[in-house]
């Protein structure tokens, strides 16, 4: 498949506070819960809170 560009998108609506969504995306426990497939474990060995920051 050379050449080809794939995108995937997803959307679901969840009632949250905006401190709850926050701490979804930088709580390294928080992401792991929902980030991770149904019936799947996820480990996240660092992560940065810093803006651009990464997990890994």
């Amino acid at each position: 498949m050379t050449g080809s560009v794939r995108r995937d998108a997803a959307s679901r609506f969840t009632k949250a506070s905006p401190s709850a969504i926050y701490d979804a995306f930088v709580l390294r426990e928080a992401v792991v819960q929902w980030l991770a497939p149904q019936g799947a474990t996820m480990e996240i060995g660092t992560s940065s809170r810093a803006l651009a920051g990464a997990s890994r």
